[in-house]
């Protein structure tokens, strides 16, 4: 970047994007960057950005994932509203995916003890430019200050925006394993919605983490999700019931019940961030009654905390972290444990542990 040169900048910066590999140059084309460059060409600022950017070392060595989510969700703040983006699709608050990470992964303490360096995957089926999965990723890396080999974690994820999936693979083309340091963990995230176009048909994971959008209209998902309902009726995903169209959350629900591992092979166990409607919409007989029933008479819900109001960016609706399972312990099951962390604002850390 320090080398375009002022007088033939755009063409040096095409043939410089041209360098990365077609797994790198993919990551461009969602921001239609060839356009940019020509339209800041024209207007003589080209030079001018790319110099600025020359200036600030951004390795990763210098500005770790944390550092860079927080410039990240700096600038969906400031800017999202004016771009017409709902901010809350995009960010999940720090303390939320904390939270969320360790009471999904804290059962698993004495499994990752007993087995150095157990591998497990992870998925988020909204994985938005990746939070989640990085978080849980790091998580588990600080298990080495006490275990003399850190279990893995090998993320899956799926992103329904092209902008906002190609700032997740650029996270994770920067992440390795350091256990399979030659794996690119890019090709693990794909584009598309996880509702109807669902690209781990099959597949099933030992954990899952996922902060869906809040109340968000399924109609582009309509078609395919009721013929899969129809068709496969509970050899699908969503056998149980669907909720009025105009809020998608409690099919996230069925969806990752239906990507956790299976009990024979383990279990799995999934956290997911949602809104009070799956709690509170639906009369008795609706779909997502019908929905609620089926997960607690096939006990899959281990436990629902009520999160502190105003903790989401530009919404003060109550949200809830459920907790899922497919192999609950002896000790919990037929039960649900409900906990009112509400009034815990400022207490996240001292909640999780």
């Amino acid at each position: 970047m320090g080398s375009l040169g002022g007088t033939k900048t755009r063409q040096n910066l095409q043939d410089y994007v041209a360098q990365f590999s077609d797994n790198a140059r993919i990551i461009f084309e969602p921001f239609d960057l060839t356009n940019t460059i020509i339209r800041l060409d024209k207007t003589g600022l080209l030079f001018k950005i790319c110099a600025n950017f020359a200036g600030i070392d951004l390795h990763p060595d210098v500005v770790s994932d944390r550092p860079m989510s927080n410039l990240y969700e700096h600038l969906i703040r400031r800017f999202g509203a004016e771009v017409n983006e709902g901010a809350e699709d995009f960010m999940t608050p720090r303390d939320v995916g904390h939270l969320a990470t360790a009471l999904l992964l804290d059962p698993a303490d004495a499994l990752f003890a007993s087995n150095p360096g157990l591998i497990r995957t992870l998925y988020d089926p909204a994985c938005g430019t990746d939070g989640f999965l990085t978080g849980a990723m790091d998580h588990v890396a600080d298990y080495g200050h006490r275990l003399q080999v850190p279990p893995v974690l090998v993320p899956y994820g799926q992103e329904l925006e092209p902008e906002t999936h190609a700032v997740c693979l650029a996270g994770m083309l920067l992440r390795t394993l350091e256990s399979d340091p030659g794996r690119d963990l890019s090709q693990n995230i794909k584009l598309g919605s996880a509702l109807s176009d669902d690209q781990f048909p099959g597949d099933r994971f030992h954990s899952d983490l996922s902060n869906p959008p809040f109340g968000k209209k399924w109609e582009k998902d309509h078609d395919a999700v009721t013929t899969e309902h129809k068709e496969k009726q509970y050899a699908g995903r969503f056998g149980p019931g669907l909720p009025r169209i105009n809020d998608g959350s409690m099919l996230f629900l069925l969806h990752l019940v239906s990507k956790l591992e299976r009990p024979e092979n383990g279990g799995g166990r999934a956290a997911i961030v949602l809104s009070g409607s799956p709690l509170f919409n639906g009369g008795a007989g609706s779909g997502e009654s019908e929905i609620r029933r089926w997960l607690l008479e096939n006990d899959r819900v281990e436990a629902i905390v009520a999160l502190p109001t105003e903790i989401f960016f530009r919404t003060g609706i109550g949200t809830y972290l459920w907790i899922l399972s497919n192999k609950k312990p002896d000790h919990r099951r037929g039960m649900v444990q409900f906990i009112n962390a509400a009034g815990l604002v400022g207490e996240a850390n001292l909640f999780c542990h």
